[in-house]
Parts: C-alpha cells; sequence; structure tokens
C-alpha cells in the first residue's frame, strides 16, 4: 500500500492531468500557465476535496499554482481526520 504522501501526489496528479489533457506532469508545472482557468480550477479542487474527503481551500491552488506548491500545501493543511487545520466556511 503507498504511503499518504505517494497516495496523495497520485490523486492530485490524476486529476489535474486529466483536466488540463496532459499525458505527464511536472513539480513546477504551473496549473495556470499550463491552460488551467478559474473554473478548472475549482473542478480540480472539488475533484480533490471529494476524493479525499477533506476540505480544500480553493485560494491553495491560486497561492500556490505549481504541482509541488499545491501538493505541499495539501500536505502541510490537511489532517488525517478528514479536517484541514483552519477549516474555512
Amino acid at each position: 500500500m503507498p504511503d499518504g504522501r505517494s497516495a496523495l501526489v497520485d490523486v492530485v496528479a490524476a486529476h489535474w492531468m486529466s483536466l488540463l489533457k496532459k499525458d505527464s506532469i511536472a513539480p513546477d508545472d504551473n496549473f495556470f500557465f499550463e491552460g488551467g482557468t478559474s473554473l478548472l480550477a475549482m473542478r480540480l479542487v472539488a475533484a480533490v476535496k471529494k476524493e479525499l474527503n477533506n476540505a480544500v481551500a480553493v485560494r491553495w491552488i491560486f497561492d500556490n499554482p505549481t504541482f509541488a506548491g499545491f501538493v505541499r500545501v495539501l500536505e502541510s493543511e490537511l489532517r488525517p481526520t478528514g479536517l484541514n487545520q483552519h477549516e474555512k466556511a
């Protein structure tokens, strides 16, 4: 079974590549430079939130638009209990 980090990376990568219609992803790929829009960003966040059963703030992708940056903020903000450290309304 994969560890939590690799599972998180796999979840984010799958949705990121699907929404942007990409076959691969690099850590420094910028969601918006690769063709992402605000609507696609909201879809990414919704998909990750649903799959992880965890609260994910839309602003995280805007503040951290690279793949590595978005994964890093998810790792930092999400708790295993299914709630993030700074629950947003």
